[in-house]
């Protein structure tokens, strides 16, 4: 199976971003800093997201998921290193704590050969994915610059779909709008943009952040 690794186990990790890819086939590997929630994870091995419209309740089964903590270096730097995609929803203040992380493991990734790696940073920030590329960069080798700048992308994404808090922390479950979308910058792929239902990869991506925030939200 294709497997994604997403950093980030929270609402817009369990409630939006995973279910795209679970949907189709992908396994995920989540990277969490809440141990209580990796081990449910990896007990469980499935949680339920439910669609809610007005008195409509649509359950969608999430299957095909682990997870590790960030300490967990050498497993996570492995999942890295043979990842078919990664994807962060951590929130903008935590961007720059997975860049060590996500840096040695395209060290190893490309220890032998050189595999093109896209990296969805799923953040509400028109400069996030430009930052986090810096941070990633910052901790590369310089002999590895040329191999980041042309085959690992930080693509420019914006969420498409509300979330309200969970009324219990501990509970897996979420519940979740039925609108589902996720624009992704095409000037950010390095590989070919994985052929997920719901993710767009567009042009004028500005023009898509604007529509978010000013409609959308």
């Amino acid at each position: 199976m294709p497997q994604l690794v997403l950093f980030g186990a929270g609402n817009i990790g369990r409630g939006f971003i995973t279910p795209l890819f679970t949907t189709v086939g992908w396994d995920v590997c989540f990277v969490d800093i809440d141990q209580e929630r990796v081990d449910a994870i990896n007990k469980r091995g499935t949680f339920s997201v439910f669609e809610v419209e007005d008195d409509k309740r649509k359950e969608v089964k999430v299957k095909g998921i682990t997870a590790l903590h960030p300490t967990e270096h050498d497993k996570l730097v492995s999942m890295i290193a043979q990842a078919d995609v990664m994807a962060t929803a951590v929130g903008l203040h935590n961007l720059k704590h997975i860049a060590k992380n996500v840096a040695d493991g395209l060290a190893v990734r490309w220890q032998d050969v050189t595999k093109p790696v896209d990296l969805l940073v799923c953040e509400n920030g028109f400069n996030a994915a430009q930052d986090l590329r810096k941070e990633i960069k910052s901790h590369l080798p310089q002999q590895l610059w040329p191999a980041f700048e042309l085959d690992c992308g930080c693509v420019r994404t914006t969420i498409g779909r509300m979330i309200p808090p969970s009324k219990d922390p501990s509970n897996l479950d979420i519940e979740v709008e039925p609108y589902c979308y996720l624009p992704t910058e095409r000037a950010g792929y390095r590989a070919p943009h994985p052929a997920i239902p719901h993710v767009d990869c567009v042009n004028n991506f500005d023009a898509f952040m604007h529509q978010k925030m000013f409609i959308h939200n």
